[in-house]
């Protein structure tokens, strides 16, 4: 049976040869993050997670207006009696 950890940072559920923890990125041993914040490593998963989060925002902005499209021709559509 695998070894299971729980992260102490975030308690999410990780495998428990993770010295890192893959959610949080806080170091299991010494609760340091993985990366410091001056680290170009760092830099390029910050570009990635906000692209990631913009192209998120920019579906659910598409399904809203599409939801408000249809909602408009709903109320403009004749009533039947």
């Amino acid at each position: 049976m695998e070894s299971v950890a729980v992260c102490r940072f975030c308690g999410r559920t990780i495998d428990g040869s993770f010295i890192f923890c893959p959610w949080c990125g806080i170091s299991r041993i010494s609760g340091e993050p993985a990366f410091k914040e001056d680290s170009p490593v760092f830099g390029q998963l910050e570009a990635l997670r906000e692209k990631g989060m913009s192209g998120r925002i920019t579906k659910m902005e598409e399904s809203l207006n599409e939801l408000e499209r249809d909602l408009i021709r709903f109320m403009e559509a004749p009533e039947k009696r």
